[in-house]
């Protein structure tokens, strides 16, 4: 039985304290890094608004508009088997947490409180369990956050730190001890 398209949910925001603010603040320190980014570290590089510069802007702003978009995708797309057929199928199974009858590979989120179809984990930053209908939102935001960190870093870190993690220390030599 093929599973009927998702509803999109009422409430973006999730429900517990902890998700709440871990939702938040990915979707304010996503833009916030960005900004950061054009206003402190691309300047720090060019001096003028050269072509060099637009297309890191054009590039950043279509790597975080993906982020963005992928991450509010996944909060939408209902993952629940909620009113699943009353006659139980072969194959499937009866929640007693739920009450109600989950297709096969489908399990009993306890954030959520209610049967994802393939489920495949909670994510805290979204405040949404991973399954089937969003899995795809959920692997293109983390390979755009992938896409996006590698030349961030390598700005940071020779902007911010220009002499790289080599920081001096001092060498001791440590003779063994060894019993006479």
């Amino acid at each position: 039985m093929r599973p009927s398209l998702p509803v999109t949910r009422k409430h973006t925001l999730p429900n517990s304290l902890r998700d709440r603010v871990l939702c938040i603040f990915l979707f304010v320190m996503t833009p916030a890094i960005t900004i950061f980014e054009f206003l402190v570290i691309v300047p720090h590089y060019h001096d003028t608004l050269s072509a060099v510069v637009w297309v890191h802007v054009v590039l950043g702003m279509f790597i975080v508009m993906n982020i963005m978009g992928n991450m509010f995708k996944m909060t939408r797309v209902n993952t629940s088997v909620r009113n699943a057929p009353a006659v139980l199928l072969p194959g499937w199974r009866y929640c007693h947490i739920c009450q109600e009858n989950a297709p096969p590979r489908s399990h009993h989120c306890s954030v959520c409180d209610e049967c994802i179809l393939k489920h495949d984990h909670h994510c805290m930053f979204v405040g949404r369990c991973v399954g089937y209908f969003n899995q795809r939102y959920f692997l293109m935001a983390l390979i755009y956050l992938w896409i996006g960190k590698r030349p961030l870093r390598g700005l940071l870190q020779s902007a911010l730190l220009p002499d790289g993690f080599d920081i001096p220390m001092e060498r001791h030599t440590v003779q063994p001890r060894l019993p006479v």
